[in-house]
Protein backbone atom coordinates (compact mmCIF):
# COMPACT_ATOMS: atom_id res chain seq x y z
CA UNK A 1 0.00 0.00 0.00
CA UNK A 2 1.82 3.44 -0.70
CA UNK A 3 2.23 6.02 1.73
CA UNK A 4 -1.05 7.96 2.73
CA UNK A 5 0.19 10.96 1.24
CA UNK A 6 1.24 9.67 -2.39
CA UNK A 7 -2.64 7.89 -2.13
CA UNK A 8 -3.69 11.26 -1.41
CA UNK A 9 -1.85 13.05 -4.44
CA UNK A 10 -2.86 10.00 -6.66
CA UNK A 11 -6.57 10.14 -6.07
CA UNK A 12 -6.59 13.98 -6.44
CA UNK A 13 -4.85 13.73 -9.56
CA UNK A 14 -7.54 11.45 -10.90
CA UNK A 15 -10.52 12.92 -9.95
CA UNK A 16 -9.02 15.90 -11.20
CA UNK A 17 -8.34 14.66 -14.23
CA UNK A 18 -12.04 13.41 -14.63
CA UNK A 19 -13.94 16.27 -13.31
CA UNK A 20 -13.59 19.60 -12.33
CA UNK A 21 -14.07 20.14 -8.54
CA UNK A 22 -14.50 23.72 -7.68
CA UNK A 23 -14.65 23.06 -3.50
CA UNK A 24 -11.23 21.79 -2.29
CA UNK A 25 -13.11 20.81 0.77
CA UNK A 26 -15.38 18.67 -1.58
CA UNK A 27 -12.30 17.73 -3.57
CA UNK A 28 -11.05 16.19 0.27
CA UNK A 29 -14.27 14.40 1.02
CA UNK A 30 -13.89 12.46 -2.31
CA UNK A 31 -10.10 12.02 -1.99
CA UNK A 32 -11.18 10.58 1.79
CA UNK A 33 -14.02 8.20 0.54
CA UNK A 34 -11.83 6.89 -2.12
CA UNK A 35 -8.93 6.06 0.40
CA UNK A 36 -11.07 4.60 3.24
CA UNK A 37 -12.92 2.04 0.55
CA UNK A 38 -9.30 1.31 -0.86
CA UNK A 39 -8.30 0.02 3.24
CA UNK A 40 -6.61 3.20 4.81
CA UNK A 41 -7.65 3.41 8.10
CA UNK A 42 -9.11 7.10 9.97
CA UNK A 43 -5.33 7.26 11.17
CA UNK A 44 -3.56 7.43 7.35
CA UNK A 45 -6.56 9.74 6.20
CA UNK A 46 -5.67 12.06 8.89
CA UNK A 47 -2.48 11.69 8.52
CA UNK A 48 -2.83 12.28 4.21
CA UNK A 49 -4.95 15.04 5.08
CA UNK A 50 -3.09 16.81 7.05
CA UNK A 51 0.21 16.75 4.98
CA UNK A 52 -1.41 17.72 1.72
CA UNK A 53 -5.22 19.28 2.02
CA UNK A 54 -3.27 22.71 2.96
CA UNK A 55 -1.16 23.00 -0.52
CA UNK A 56 -2.50 25.89 -2.59
CA UNK A 57 -5.16 26.97 0.23
CA UNK A 58 -2.87 29.36 1.91
CA UNK A 59 -5.26 32.21 2.09
CA UNK A 60 -7.59 29.61 3.88
CA UNK A 61 -7.25 30.46 8.15
CA UNK A 62 -7.27 27.17 9.22
CA UNK A 63 -6.47 24.97 11.63
CA UNK A 64 -5.28 22.12 9.03
CA UNK A 65 -5.03 19.52 12.40
CA UNK A 66 -8.70 19.95 13.51
CA UNK A 67 -9.66 20.05 9.80
CA UNK A 68 -7.98 17.08 9.08
CA UNK A 69 -8.92 15.08 12.25
CA UNK A 70 -12.57 16.02 11.74
CA UNK A 71 -12.86 14.96 8.12
CA UNK A 72 -10.95 11.45 8.71
CA UNK A 73 -13.52 10.96 11.48
CA UNK A 74 -16.76 11.92 9.41
CA UNK A 75 -15.68 9.62 6.45
CA UNK A 76 -15.43 6.58 8.98
CA UNK A 77 -19.19 8.25 10.91
CA UNK A 78 -22.36 7.85 9.52
CA UNK A 79 -22.59 9.86 5.97
CA UNK A 80 -19.48 7.99 5.68
CA UNK A 81 -20.10 4.59 6.07
CA UNK A 82 -22.85 5.20 3.56
CA UNK A 83 -20.57 6.50 0.96
CA UNK A 84 -18.58 3.77 1.59
CA UNK A 85 -21.49 1.23 1.28
CA UNK A 86 -22.26 2.80 -2.38
CA UNK A 87 -18.54 2.34 -3.77
CA UNK A 88 -17.23 -0.74 -2.37
CA UNK A 89 -17.73 -2.07 -6.36
CA UNK A 90 -14.89 0.55 -6.86
CA UNK A 91 -12.35 -0.72 -4.58
CA UNK A 92 -10.32 -2.74 -7.81
CA UNK A 93 -10.24 0.62 -10.11
CA UNK A 94 -9.21 2.91 -7.50
CA UNK A 95 -6.63 0.65 -5.87
CA UNK A 96 -5.26 0.53 -9.33
CA UNK A 97 -5.00 4.43 -9.14
CA UNK A 98 -2.91 3.89 -5.70
CA UNK A 99 -0.63 1.66 -8.09
CA UNK A 100 -1.61 -1.65 -6.80
CA UNK A 101 -4.39 -4.55 -6.85
CA UNK A 102 -6.52 -4.73 -4.25
CA UNK A 103 -8.17 -8.64 -4.58
CA UNK A 104 -4.40 -9.63 -5.07
CA UNK A 105 -3.38 -8.11 -1.21
CA UNK A 106 -6.54 -9.29 -0.10
CA UNK A 107 -5.52 -12.90 -1.20
CA UNK A 108 -2.13 -12.67 0.14
CA UNK A 109 -3.74 -11.22 3.34
CA UNK A 110 -6.03 -14.23 3.86
CA UNK A 111 -3.03 -17.24 2.99
CA UNK A 112 -0.64 -15.27 5.43
CA UNK A 113 -3.33 -15.57 8.24
CA UNK A 114 -3.94 -19.25 7.20
CA UNK A 115 -0.41 -19.62 7.38
CA UNK A 116 -0.74 -18.89 11.04
CA UNK A 117 -1.37 -21.36 13.46
CA UNK A 118 -3.70 -20.71 15.81
CA UNK A 119 -3.37 -20.50 19.80
CA UNK A 120 -5.39 -23.10 21.15
CA UNK A 121 -6.44 -22.85 25.08
CA UNK A 122 -3.81 -24.98 27.15
CA UNK A 123 -5.36 -27.26 29.44
CA UNK A 124 -4.21 -27.34 33.23
CA UNK A 125 -3.40 -30.37 34.85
Amino acid sequence: MPSPSIAYRLHKADILNRIEVRNASQLDWMIAVRMRVTGHDQRAITQALKENASQGREAENRNWTNYAERTAEAVFGPRGDREHDRNTQRTEAWARVEGREHAHERQVHLSQRRAVPERGRETLR
